[in-house]
């Protein structure tokens, strides 16, 4: 977990000390220079049911330098903030229904739903999208799927990705 630092305050007449401008200036901006980020991805596909909401697994960390975790599909945030979040889902070849992400904040939808036609031509689809989001401590997020193509289709290449922005 990234410690967000504090700063503190210098007093009139006060002298500038080497750890005062450390924790002032060296350690803030160390901090702002490498941020709370991660990306999440599949190991293996996802196999999402015809009418219904599937939670994606995405239990790979590309990377991950905040000790964010990963348990049931959820992805558990370690700094609070506000983060960009970001993402792609890519679904097998089918050219009928649509293709429909949320992203889900401790259990409950967000209601920040993104969806598209499935894709002519016998290609793949993809649903790509980004989003402002705002986290506490031990917050989890996931993001589930809905397809109505009239059969089961799996997910391929699919990752979720955040960048801590400020308080």
């Amino acid at each position: 977990m990234a410690t967000i630092p504090a700063t503190s305050t210098y007093v009139a007449g006060e002298k500038p000390t080497a750890a005062k401008l450390n924790a002032n200036g060296k350690t803030a901006l160390d901090f702002l220079l490498n941020p709370p980020t991660f990306q999440a991805a599949e190991s293996t596909s996802t196999a999402a049911a015809n009418g219904t909401w599937t939670k994606v697994a995405l239990p790979v960390f590309t990377w991950n330098n905040d000790g964010v975790t990963y348990s049931s599909g959820d992805i558990s945030i370690k700094t609070a903030g506000l983060y960009l979040v970001t993402g792609e889902l890519s679904f097998a070849a089918n050219s009928t229904g649509r293709r429909i992400c949320e992203l889900y904040l401790n259990g409950v939808g967000t209601g920040w739903i993104v969806h598209i036609s499935a894709a002519g031509g016998g290609g793949p689809t993809n649903v790509s999208f980004s989003k402002m989001m705002r986290f506490a401590v031990n917050d989890t997020l996931n993001q589930q799927v809905y397809q109505d193509s009239g059969g089961s289709l799996n997910t391929a290449g699919c990752y979720l990705q955040a960048r801590w922005m400020n308080l």
